[in-house]
């Protein structure tokens, strides 16, 4: 998105296809499709996503749905502004060197002020508050999404290795890791998986769930007031926002949570905090808004295993497949996994459950 000729025609799109002249263009992440911060001629900003990955027209609709039944209810979400002929989505045409078309079809929403958790910078002190809220508003979400009803309830194909109850099925990525003793181990692991959690799918809810409810797409928007005080109801659709639907889907409401959990652990350990009490505190503000019942009390220990350890396998096959990986980036979520593998495993599922309640 750097080259000029590229940022012109892209300008031009967005003029026809939104009424809007920009001022300003600012790349934001994005591993596959580009995101890119917008500042307009009307003082306002926004962020724009070309989708460079496969467009599933009824994926796109039932997103769309999701976003609006969080809108209505006051929360900050990501929600489609429309383009100057009424459509939630648009189209922007590039041409290369070789004067070669491409399509894509992209979106605009509004821009949410503030930084991501995982982009904040939390020291330990404000994380195990943080943690708190960032449960609570995983809580709110979850309730507010127990009231959509749709009838579309699609998954990403290509997603299918990181939803949680198909875990075993990165045993098969077991030899990206050199390592023998923890090739081993995490091996054991998904054998344990298997055992524990695998026979009771059938009796785990399901409902609509974000599906990626992580550090990462967290905003906060105020950052004292998130990180120094349990925020009630109103303060947590104020303070907070969350960004990235495009893994949202009809799925295990347990398994949500506990990816949060593992990527919340995951900052802790970064930032000196303790990932166990990150963890407990994440949980304690989820149940208080969504009350957990005993056959997902009885999971949430091996949801957390199942995603470090997909985590940690999938980027290692990232690392040893890419043609020029980026190593900070692709183990950026996952290069403490071991480490918190081995502290859950040594503690035992009893001994943290037991902390995650009393602490």
């Amino acid at each position: 998105m750097e080259d000029r000729h590229v940022t012109f025609e892209l300008v031009s799109n967005i003029a026809k296809t939104y009424g809007l002249d920009v001022n300003e263009m600012k790349p934001l992440g994005g591993y596959i499709d580009k995101n890119l911060l917008l500042k307009c001629s009307n003082g306002k900003e926004y962020v724009l996503r070309i989708k460079i990955q496969t467009f599933n027209q009824q994926l796109e609709e039932m997103i769309d749905e999701g976003l609006k039944h969080f809108q209505t209810a006051g929360f900050q979400v990501p929600f489609p502004i429309l383009t100057v002929t009424g459509e939630p989505r648009g189209k922007c045409e590039f041409s290369n060197h070789e004067d070669s078309q491409f399509c894509y079809p992209v979106h605009l929403t509004p821009f949410i002020p503030g930084k991501t958790v995982f982009d904040a910078g939390f020291n330990a002190d404000e994380l195990h508050i943080i943690s708190r809220n960032v449960g609570a508003f995983g809580g709110l979400m979850q309730n507010r999404l127990m009231t959509l009803n749709s009838k579309k309830r699609i998954r990403r194909s290509d997603f299918q290795v990181w939803y949680t109850e198909n875990f075993p099925i990165v045993r098969e990525f077991h030899g990206f890791v050199e390592n023998e003793a923890l090739r081993s181990k995490l091996c054991k692991l998904i054998d344990r998986f298997e055992q524990a959690v695998t026979p009771k799918l059938p009796k785990l809810r399901q409902a609509f769930v974000h599906g990626d409810y992580s550090n990462t797409n967290i905003v906060i928007v105020d950052r004292i007031q998130a990180s120094s005080q349990y925020l009630t109801d109103e303060q947590l659709l104020a303070k907070i926002g969350i960004l990235d639907f495009e893994y949202f889907h009809y799925g295990y409401i347990v398994f949500s949570l506990t990816t949060c959990i593992a990527y919340m652990m995951s900052q802790a350990a970064y930032a000196g905090a303790d990932p166990i009490f990150v963890a407990g505190e994440i949980l304690r503000g989820f149940v208080e808004k969504f009350p957990l019942n005993e056959d997902e009390w009885d999971v949430v220990f091996w949801g957390v295993i199942a995603r470090l350890t997909s985590s940690y396998l999938m980027s290692i096959r990232l690392l040893s497949i890419a043609t020029d990986p980026d190593e900070d980036y692709i183990m950026c979520q996952s290069s403490k996994s071991c480490e918190l593998l081995e502290i859950l495993t040594s503690l035992g599922e009893a001994k943290v459950k037991n902390m995650w309640v009393t602490k």
